[in-house]
């Protein structure tokens, strides 16, 4: 009997526990970002090798007042934690994100033309370029990441990858 009530109460405690990070309500000022959350998205990268593949984990914390995203391709070691919240000095979405390699960017996210843009600069170890990131949900129940850098006078296409939900 107390063998069974403490297999119970370990099930009960991890379900309060995943509850906890998934059962939060979210800032209505942060509904945008309401598609891609407590979801974890996939994308193959054939361009960096056979089997590589870009994982993506959107997730509500700290009370609903902030999404934060992990990127990750494990077979190459690469991590990226961003953080989406309520940025009041500028009454828009404000993100900060850094990569295991060093780059970071920041900005601020709002709906175009039915898409999620992100807008600001990325900063690298010798460079700094302003970009334009989009998610846009296909028919499918895809995301479509798009990513731009200006250069040289010019939007130029960086990468696009199809998101896929991984059930």
């Amino acid at each position: 009997m107390k063998k069974a009530a403490g297999i119970a109460c370990v099930i009960l405690g991890a379900g309060l526990l995943t509850s906890s990070v998934h059962g939060q309500t979210l800032d209505d000022r942060l509904t945008l970002l309401t598609p891609l959350i407590n979801k974890t998205w996939e994308a193959p990268m054939p361009e960096i090798g056979e089997g590589v593949i870009r994982h993506v984990r959107w997730d509500v914390i700290n009370d609903g007042n902030a999404v934060k995203q992990i990127t990750e391709i494990e077979k190459i070691g690469f991590r990226t934690e961003a953080l989406f919240f309520w940025d009041s000095e500028n009454a828009a979405i404000g993100v900060f994100s850094l990569s295991s390699n060093g780059n970071f960017f920041r900005g601020h996210v709002r709906e175009e033309g039915g898409k999620i843009l992100t807008t600001g600069y990325a900063v690298f170890p010798d460079l700094k370029l302003e970009f334009r990131n989009t998610f846009e949900f296909t028919e499918l129940g895809t995301c479509i990441d798009r990513w731009f850098t200006f250069r040289e006078n010019e939007w130029k296409p960086g990468h696009v990858f199809e998101l896929s939900e991984l059930k």
